[in-house]
């Protein structure tokens, strides 16, 4: 399995855990459902430019990628940050959204 259907295949089971377990039943109390928050997942992956060789470039593009998980982080903006996926606030993602 690649690692792209293996982040699919694990998003997905994600998604479906917490769809079944909001069916799961009848709360047993009459307390306030707890309010629920949106965030969004990047998966990265290597694109056809990447390349093994380490050049003063791929340095300098490494170096000011973690500047930007590290001010994304400080700003509360990014969530979780992992080898090829993070989770960011939903307040990163509206200047890269598509316009309409």
């Amino acid at each position: 399995m690649s690692w792209r259907m293996s982040c699919v295949a694990f998003v997905t089971a994600v998604v479906l855990t917490t769809v079944i377990n909001s069916f799961a039943g009848e709360p047993k109390s009459k307390a306030k459902p707890a309010e629920m928050k949106q965030f969004f997942v990047a998966l990265l992956y290597k694109g056809p430019s990447w390349t093994a060789q380490v050049t003063q470039e791929v340095q300098n593009v490494q170096k000011a990628h973690l500047e930007n998980i590290r001010r994304h982080v400080s700003s509360g903006k990014l969530v979780c940050s992992r080898t090829g996926a993070a989770i960011f606030s939903p307040t990163v993602i509206e200047p890269y959204r598509a316009p309409d």
